[in-house]
This record gives C-alpha cells, structure tokens and sequence, in this order.
C-alpha cells in the first residue's frame, strides 16, 4: 500500500510539471507573439515617421529649387520680360495712387484705476487696534495715503501714455501728409512730362525715358540707380545705369533630395556658367534699356543710345572707389527698325559699337563713348 500510495504522489507531481510546463510554453508563446507584433507596429510606425521626414523634405528640396528657377527665369528672359511689359506701358501707368499703407495707431489702453473699496487699500485691523480710537484713525488715513499715492502715479501714467499716442498719431499724420504730396507730385510730373513731350521739348523726352527706364523690373531685390542725359544737337539719349554685379545670380543650378544618403543635395554652377549667366543678363538690360527709349519715343527725337553700365567697386583700405564702366554701347537708330533684330540681344549689340572686357565677370573698366557719371581710372 505504501508503494502505491508513493507512486500515486510522484504522479501528481508529474502532472503538475507537464502541466506547469505547457502552460509556460503556451504563456512564451503568447509573449513572443505580442513582442513580435509591437516590433512590426514599432517598424510601421518608424517607416511612417521617414516616410513624413522624406517628403517634408523633397518638398522643401522642390521650394528651394522653384525658387532659384524664378530668379533664374528671370535673368534668362530679362529682355523678353521687358519686351512683353512695354507693349502695355503708358505713363499713365507710372501714376501712383497707392492709398497710405500704414494705418492709423490704435488709442492704448490705458491701466486700471486704483478703486479705494479693493482689498489692497482694507486696512487690516488687529484685536487691540478697537480699544484705540488713536490706532483706528492712523491706519484710516494710512489707507488713504497708500491710495492717494497710487492715483498719483497712475495719472502720471496716463499723462505719458497719451503723450506718446499723440505724438505717434502726429508722426503718422506727417508720414501719411508726406507720402500723398510725394504721390501728388510724382503724378504732376508725369502730366508735365506729357506736356513737354508734346511740345518736343529736351526735359519732355528726358524725363519720358526716365520715367519709362525705372519701371524695369529687375530680378530679386536689385535696387536701380540710373542717371539719364539728352543731347538735343545730336539726338543723343544717355543712360548711366548702375548694373548689379554677380552677387544677384543663382549660384545653386538644382536642389534635390536624395534618400540613399538621406540629405538635400545641391548642385552649383561654375564659375564659367556663372560669368556666361552674367553676360547674357547684361546683354539683355542693355538692348532692353534701347529698346524701351526706341519704342516710347513715338515723336523720334532720339537719334542714338548710349547705354553705360557701372558697377560699385568693393571697399578698398575703408575707402569707397567711384563706380567703375565696364560696357558702353552706342546704338544708332536707324539700325533698330527690323523688328526681328530684337530676338537676340547678343548678336545684336555685337553688330553696334561696344566697349568692354571679355569676360564681363572680370569686372574691367573701360572708357565710356559717353558718361553723366564721375568715374575712377578707366583704361583706354
């Protein structure tokens, strides 16, 4: 019996393993299911989070290289953009009647005013302070002082806050008063400018070639400075016209984005692309300055153009040199009457009178057929 009773407990507990152990196989199971399932979601979600990363940036990649195409568009097609904006041009066009774009500064607000019943004037009254009459009364007017102090000081802010409010809305009306005269006399002058140019007078053709000049649109933020003279005995129309130098062009030809290496790539232009770039670009201002004189100037008071382009020399031991000529062309009229010599800007200054140094980029001076502008040292 004891054998059997011996054999029966070593058989209980042998189930019991078998039955502890298929229950850990199941509950690994079951664990590794779980983890393998979190990796898969883990690596979904980390595929998710480069998939967003890549397209943020290629898009920004795209963005960067849109925007270095404009600018060089621009260049590319300066002539062409010119050509196409003077068909619409009148001076009429050059009115200004822009409305002041500053508004009116808004009245302050002003601070809140001390108010006598708030909890920070309630004097705070202590046990024995009700037995003293004395105590009472001292405390009372301390009360007032503290807020006769604080008014104080609150009207001198609301003195000060005005003060500045009324001298920025003198300031304002001033700048706005300012910018309607300006407009006012720009528009007068445009109608003068009709007027003398009716009567073929000099400052008529004069201001008309100026007017028309500075409505270039040049590509980025260049800022136009351009100086213009008329020679009334021999037709001549002089343009001094201060041309950026190649700090205005692209340097990037193309922004991409590459996922092998997991950055945004840029490619640059060399150096001779760049000085290529820069010709073109000169080229084609320069026959779109003559061209736009040669087309507003329907009484044919010009005879020839002159077109000087300067560049500002660099800083040089804290001094600044005067600016520097590197292309002067002198185009007569009669040569611009084929409308198809405008398609190439290139091969038609070539067949005019030109001044300058290949390459251009080189920056070297010549002398002007003509200039309005003080000069350095040119080479002959």
């Amino acid at each position: 019996m004891a054998i059997f009773r011996l054999i029966e407990v070593w058989l209980r507990i042998f189930i019991r393993l078998i039955e502890f152990t298929i229950q850990l196989i199941i509950n690994l199971v079951n664990f590794f299911v779980i983890l393998i399932d979190v990796i898969n979601k883990s690596r979904e979600k980390t595929h998710e989070i480069q998939e967003e990363k890549n397209d943020i940036l290629e898009d920004k990649a795209k963005d960067r290289h849109l925007e270095i195409s404009v600018v060089y568009s621009q260049i590319v097609h300066l002539f062409y953009n010119i050509v196409q904006y003077f068909r619409r041009f009148s001076l009429d066009t050059c009115k200004k009647s822009e409305t002041f774009p500053t508004p009116r500064p808004k009245s302050p607000q002003l601070p809140q005013k001390p108010n006598l019943k708030s909890r920070k004037y309630r004097p705070h009254y202590l046990f024995l302070d009700f037995f003293s009459h004395k105590r009472l009364k001292s405390k009372s007017e301390r009360r007032i002082c503290l807020y006769k102090d604080d008014l104080k000081i609150w009207n001198n802010e609301c003195d000060q806050i005005n003060k500045d409010y009324a001298k920025s809305v003198a300031e304002w009306e001033k700048d706005k008063e300012n910018f309607y005269k300006l407009q006012l006399d720009h528009n007068s002058r445009i109608e003068k400018t009709k007027i003398l140019y009716r009567q073929k007078h000099p400052k008529g053709i004069l201001y008309l070639g100026e007017f028309a000049l500075n409505s270039i649109r040049m590509p980025g933020d260049f800022e136009k400075k351009i100086k213009v003279g008329f020679d009334l005995k021999s037709g001549t129309y002089i343009i001094d016209f201060l041309i950026p130098n190649m700090d205005i062009l692209p340097k990037i030809k193309e922004v991409y984005y590459d996922k092998n290496v997991d950055q945004i790539i840029e490619e640059r232009y060399s150096w001779h692309e760049l000085s290529n770039l820069y010709e073109h670009m000169v080229f084609h201002l320069t026959m779109g300055c003559v061209y736009i004189l040669h087309r507003v100037d329907t009484e044919k008071m010009i005879n020839s153009f002159i077109f000087n382009g300067f560049i500002k020399n660099k800083m040089k031991n804290n001094y600044v040199n005067l600016p520097r000529c590197i292309l002067s062309a002198k185009v007569p009229r009669r040569k611009l009457k084929n409308k198809n010599r405008y398609i190439v800007p290139e091969i038609i200054i070539r067949d005019f009178e030109c001044r300058n140094h290949w390459p251009l980029a080189h920056y070297k001076s010549v002398r002007p057929f003509f200039t309005l502008t003080k000069t350095d040292d040119m080479e002959s």
